[in-house]
């Protein structure tokens, strides 16, 4: 299963509204580790459906099922691009598109609104406050410390982490229970980068120019991620050594001025670097020190970038066991 089990719950409440039942296709949850979702057609073919998390750019698809990517609120723009492309997507703010062997469904469905209240962790906050108790499990934790780590207003942490308890993904005293929150944070890890032609020089001027943060490790700044970055960790990955890395950045407005100031590759594979928003601020925060000059996101934020690669990536995370930090995947 590649996302979260209560989206493969959705979809199906989903085709359910749009009639698929009354069409004589039959709805079956997923399996052990088989697909999300298969669909019995009338004639008795099964069709096999995947659900990944959007992101850009679009994961590769395994053979032999049809991949729907899933996402709240996609705007208009970008389902017009998925629908040009011809790529499934599932909306859980009310549509879904489905195009496969036999199936035509592209409708407005149910929205997401009438289920269960919003996750902990669907918010920037929520995700904020996990990566808090992950990078230090060990340690009990309370609001007002968390609060102060990741920069967040007390209130809002403290009803984030009385949510997390109650749905058993923190213990009482503020410990993560692992792997589970982890996979939680996994889940809702989503991130969309964009290439660059020109790798940031990583001197003064530039620092001031695009927020690089190199004077404070614990101030928000660049943070190298992902595979470049999983391998200064000690991660069991093989990057060679002119590989472009990747970076998150404090926020859209760096991001833009990155992308006027180092230019925009045309094509990803000439790219110099990526760089993105991440989806917890704090991953731009509390940044370590690398040997090659660039800031290192932590562990745990490398971590989820890494489970985002089903394949390549998980199997580094079922080898990766860290010298000098704590294991949470």
């Amino acid at each position: 299963m590649t996302y979260g089990r209560s989206d493969a719950r959705q979809l199906a409440q989903a085709l359910e509204a749009v009639g698929v039942e009354r069409a004589g296709i039959e709805v079956q949850p997923h399996s052990g580790g088989g697909p999300d979702l298969v669909l019995t057609l009338a004639d008795g073919q099964r069709l096999s459906l995947e659900l990944e998390r959007l992101q850009l750019p679009l994961p590769a698809g395994r053979p032999g099922t049809v991949q729907v990517l899933v996402g709240s609120k996609i705007p208009a723009d970008l389902r017009r691009q998925l629908r040009e492309q011809g790529l499934n997507y599932f909306d859980r703010s009310g549509h879904l598109r489905l195009v496969g062997p036999q199936i035509v469904i592209d409708a407005d469905v149910p929205t997401e609104s009438v289920g269960p209240s919003p996750h902990p962790l669907d918010s920037a906050t929520g995700r904020d406050v996990a990566i808090a108790c992950l990078v230090t499990p060990k340690r009990e934790h309370k609001v007002r410390e968390v609060a102060r780590w990741i920069g967040r207003d007390p209130g809002g942490v403290s009803r984030l982490m009385g949510q997390l308890r109650q749905i058993g993904l923190l213990r009482p005293d503020g410990r993560p229970v692992t792997p589970d929150l982890f996979n939680e944070l996994s889940d809702r890890w989503i991130r969309t980068q964009l290439p660059l032609s020109t790798m940031p020089e990583f001197i003064p001027d530039v620092d001031a120019q695009l927020r690089l943060g190199l004077g404070d490790l614990a101030a928000a700044g660049w943070a190298l991620t992902d595979t470049v970055g999983a391998q200064i960790w000690g991660a069991p990955v093989v990057a060679r050594g002119d590989y472009p890395p990747d970076f998150y950045v404090p926020d859209s407005s760096v991001l833009r001025r990155a992308v006027r100031t180092l230019g925009r590759s045309l094509e990803p594979e000439d790219r110099a670097c990526t760089v993105a928003v991440p989806p917890a601020p704090v991953a731009c925060r509390h940044r370590a020190h690398s040997d090659i000059g660039y800031p290192l996101a932590s562990h745990v934020v490398v971590a989820l970038d890494l489970s985002l690669d089903r394949a390549r990536g998980a199997e580094a995370l079922r080898s990766w066991r860290p010298r000098d930090v704590d294991r949470v995947w």
